[in-house]
């Protein structure tokens, strides 16, 4: 991957400045979005001539300069509605006229990638203000008590997402208007990955209760040796959560629930498991409920321990986040 000059300074400046805050291959890695062994490469170069240019090859001369490239990235980023095509002829009125697979070069080498928005609910200023408020009021929060908890739904013949092939032949899916579902509860802890509960019927008071019954109490006496006290239950504003049924069940067995922000699926990390559940479930492309649930549960057991406590731990960032944020949207 190539980076451009203020790339390469700014490696050099968090792995090796005195005033920098020297930071590993990896985490420079993630931050400038390149290959860890980009990031080695350059440090060592650095160290042996200190110097930060490209070296000479017999190859064409690069058409833009640095100060080029970057006007480059910020048309590509200051409006949404931008393509290649209208960068390049925006680049023939204002500097050296490039062709869109050019620009679209230009925009590679900077870590940029074409691709849509994420999805997220609408948050209105009352939701950003108690969003806030809770994180303030979480910062110091101690998360390995807690149970997460959720349900989200699964499906047959999904789409298998975006991936390289030839134009000549595209590969095709099976697709039908109305897909077979089934939905799924599931939690996790510090300590490890709870039960799961498949179920096809709408989820109402008297199932949410069941579930509580037979799946979540079995999993809090597993991780917390046997004690109803000393754990605390995380769940969304689901209105059967809060269901004059289950509120009565909760009270008669001392589950204490931590109130939960509206809207705030990004504040609650077991949206990232049930995400990487469905790339996996996905990948694998099956065609019954049958092979489905067996699918399911080939992938939730092959969760391990580490898996959940990077989760657990990911809320202190999470809550750091929606503050620097000002309760808005966080990138989770």
């Amino acid at each position: 991957m190539h980076l451009n000059l203020f790339q390469r300074y700014r490696i050099i400046f968090l792995n090796q400045d005195p005033e920098g805050p020297h930071w590993g291959y990896k985490r420079i890695a993630s931050a400038i979005n390149c290959e860890v062994s980009c990031v080695k490469y350059w440090i060592n170069k650095y160290k042996q001539t200190e110097d930060l240019n490209d070296s000479l090859t017999g190859g064409p001369k690069r058409k833009t300069t640095a100060f080029e490239d970057s006007k480059i990235i910020n048309m590509a980023t200051s409006s949404k509605r931008h393509s290649t095509r209208t960068i390049s002829c925006l680049t023939k009125i204002n500097m050296t006229p490039l062709s869109h697979t050019s620009i679209h070069s230009r925009l590679k080498e900077a870590g940029l990638k074409y691709q849509q928005p994420l999805a997220a609910p609408l948050l209105n200023f009352e939701h950003k203000n108690k969003r806030l408020a809770w994180a303030l009021e979480h910062k110091n929060f101690d998360w390995s008590k807690c149970i997460f908890t959720d349900e989200s739904t699964f499906q047959i013949f999904e789409s298998p997402g975006k991936h390289w092939e030839y134009n000549k032949n595209r590969s095709t899916y099976i697709k039908v208007k109305h897909p077979q579902k089934v939905h799924v509860w599931g939690c996790f802890s510090y300590f490890g990955f709870g039960k799961i509960f498949f179920f096809k019927e709408n989820l109402d008071s008297k199932l949410m209760e069941h579930i509580y019954k037979k799946m979540l109490l079995p999993c809090v006496y597993n991780d917390f040796g046997g004690s109803l006290k000393d754990w605390i239950l995380i769940e969304d504003n689901d209105p059967k959560h809060t269901s004059k049924l289950c509120k009565e069940f909760k009270a008669e067995n001392s589950i204490n629930v931590l109130p939960w922000p509206a809207n705030s699926p990004d504040l609650n990390p077991i949206e990232n498991v049930w995400g990487l559940l469905k790339i996996k479930i996905r990948q694998k492309q099956p065609q019954s409920i049958s092979c489905l649930k067996k699918l399911i549960r080939k992938e939730w057991k092959r969760f391990d321990i580490m898996y959940c406590q990077n989760l657990v731990n990911s809320m202190k960032n999470r809550i750091n986040s929606c503050i620097i944020a000002k309760g808005d949207h966080i990138c989770y």
